[in-house]
């Protein structure tokens, strides 16, 4: 398998558990503390992720790591693992799980325009159509779907304002480090420092308070996180920024169709052209690089 199939396909699995997480987000942060929901999971996660680089032994890669590179894995736990996951979860109670990831999804308009500056990505022409395509789609989405920005919106376009960044930085250090080592400081820092806000806030104390439901939210949602963030990171790994953040794009049908199955919120003709555009601008995206592989093969 080449590595950009690789890549692609690891990031259409992250899609596919985006779309699900949000969904299932949207009723497991209703009745707990949204800072402290987050924290619980992602101290979780990245608790997974030192178990999983104590078994693959890739513990004493650390020991190599520079100081400008811990300078970069600390940004990543501050954009990507602490106030983002804080802004957006809280967003997530405000307003309802369609709108978020719509808002969520358009991260790849950030991650394509900041990755020309600073990954010196270079969009094609047929990039830049895929591009255009995709924002169609979400534009069909959203005319249907309408809805006036609200504070929780707000929110959650923050958030991700704050992940494109991080999505930046990360793919930086995944040309040097591993993806479990990125992923570790995205969610074990991000965790502490969210900690550290909670103990600051006093509460922690709400702890206490939860009950079997709440655990069982938590639990059964930092699983999706784990699946998130691990085939995400190894997918950017092998695709550029702006091509793994468009897939994610992805996820605004899974959580479409969760709503329709859920809650019979039927489909008009125009919301199935706008997501179909959806699923094309991907296929063009991912296709792009697919061919590109091959023929790098078959000329070498």
């Amino acid at each position: 398998m080449s590595k950009y199939y690789k890549g692609i396909l690891l990031v259409i699995i992250t899609a596919l558990i985006s779309g699900f997480s949000i969904f299932l987000n949207k009723y497991g942060v209703n009745n707990i503390d949204a800072t402290l929901f987050t924290g619980l999971k992602n101290i979780f996660v990245g608790s997974l992720f030192v178990l999983l680089i104590l078994v693959n032994r890739d513990w004493t890669s650390i020991k190599n790591i520079t100081k400008q590179q811990w300078k970069k894995l600390i940004l990543v736990g501050i954009f990507g693992g602490s106030i983002p996951f804080v802004l957006f979860f809280q967003g997530l109670k405000l307003t309802g799980s369609l709108q978020a990831s719509f808002i969520h999804k358009t991260l790849f308009l950030y991650v394509a325009i900041l990755g020309i500056f600073f990954l010196k990505e270079k969009l094609s022409t047929r990039s830049i159509v895929s591009l255009v395509i995709m924002i169609l789609g979400l534009i069909l989405f959203l005319k249907i779907k309408l809805f006036n920005f609200s504070y929780g919106d707000w929110l959650i376009l923050l958030a991700t304002l704050f992940w494109s960044v991080e999505i930046i930085i990360s793919k930086k250090l995944l040309a040097e480090l591993s993806a479990n080592i990125v992923a570790l400081a995205r969610m074990l820092l991000g965790g502490i420092m969210i900690w550290l806000y909670l103990f600051w806030q006093g509460g922690v104390t709400q702890l206490f308070n939860l009950g079997f439901i709440e655990w069982r939210w938590v639990i059964i949602t930092s699983v999706l996180l784990f699946g998130y963030v691990y085939t995400f990171y190894h997918g950017l790994k092998y695709v550029p920024a702006y091509v793994a953040a468009t897939i994610l794009t992805l996820a605004v049908p899974i959580t479409a169709l969760l709503n329709l199955g859920f809650f019979r919120t039927a489909l008009s003709l125009g919301q199935i052209i706008g997501l179909f555009i959806i699923f094309f601008s991907s296929y063009l995206l991912g296709n792009k690089y697919l061919v590109q592989e091959r023929n790098v093969r078959q000329h070498s």
